[in-house]
C-alpha cells in the first residue's frame, strides 16, 4: 500500500448494495497530477507546439507501476500502461526524453517555464477583468 501526503486527490468509487452495504475503493492519483508532480509543473501547455515539462523514461516507468495496481489496470502488460502514459505526456506538453535528465539544465529549463506561465497567467487574468469591465 502506498502512503500519499496530505493534499492529494485520490479518485473514489462507492458501491452502495441493496442492503444498504458499500464498498469503498481509492484509486491511485490521477495520472496527470503524478505526471505533473513528477515534471515539477503546475499546469500543462497552453500552446500546441510548447513544452511545459521534461521527463525520463525511468519517470515514466515508475508512474506505470503506481498505475497498473489500479483495477482497471489489473491484467494490462506495464508496456502498454507507458505508452498510454506516454501519449498523456504529450496531452500535457510534456517532452520525454531517453537518457535521464541533466539536473542543472532541467533547473534552467524550469525556471524559464515559471516566467512563461507567470506571463500567461497574467494575461489571462487582464483577459477576464477586460471581460467583466464590458457592458452590454
Amino acid at each position: 500500500m502506498i502512503e500519499y501526503f496530505a493534499g492529494v486527490v485520490l479518485p473514489t468509487r462507492v458501491t452502495v448494495k441493496p442492503d444498504r452495504t458499500y464498498t469503498l475503493e481509492i484509486c491511485s492519483p490521477a495520472t496527470s497530477w503524478l505526471l505533473k508532480q513528477a515534471a515539477g509543473i503546475a499546469r500543462g501547455k497552453a500552446n500546441k507546439d510548447e513544452i511545459a515539462g521534461k521527463l525520463s523514461v525511468k519517470h515514466i516507468y515508475e508512474i506505470a507501476k503506481v498505475k497498473s495496481k489500479d483495477k482497471c489496470l489489473v491484467g494490462v502488460p506495464l508496456q502498454e500502461i507507458c505508452r498510454q502514459i506516454i501519449k498523456q505526456c504529450r496531452t500535457l506538453g510534456i517532452e520525454v526524453q531517453r537518457e535521464d535528465l541533466d539536473p542543472v539544465e532541467l533547473k534552467k529549463f524550469l525556471d524559464e517555464r515559471r516566467v512563461v506561465v507567470a506571463e500567461q497567467l497574467k494575461a489571462l487574468a487582464d483577459k477576464k477583468a477586460a471581460k467583466m469591465l464590458r457592458t452590454t
